[in-house]
């Protein structure tokens, strides 16, 4: 049984800048290519919600509720529940997320 992969609103607003990033400053094409990246990746969430690893700054807290998978150079950082994914925040895992994490998911 597939699941139902559903972006936040904060998610989305992530997956748009940087796909207006890499379109204002590679190309278009760049841009579309990711996307493609980025929807094959939902895809395989859908399929196999599980198969993301515990993000290491959630686990020292002692939360275990949220998942990761990249697509370099970006974190997803998502929640399966029963029968849905939750897309919680997509980011350059070159930045700290720290607080990123604290804004979006522990407030």
């Amino acid at each position: 049984m597939d699941f139902e992969v559903f972006l936040t609103k904060d998610a989305s607003r992530d997956l748009d800048s940087i796909l207006e990033y890499l379109a204002a400053e590679i190309s278009v094409q760049r841009a579309e290519q990711v996307l493609d990246q980025f929807e094959g990746l939902f895809v395989r969430l859908a399929t196999f919600p599980h198969r993301g690893e515990y993000p290491k700054e959630l686990v020292h807290l002692g939360i275990k509720d949220f998942r990761q998978v990249h697509l370099k150079p970006y974190r997803i950082i998502y929640k399966p529940t029963r029968q849905r994914v939750y897309v919680m925040a997509i980011a350059d895992s070159r930045r700290d997320i720290n607080e990123l994490l604290n804004r979006r998911l522990l407030e």
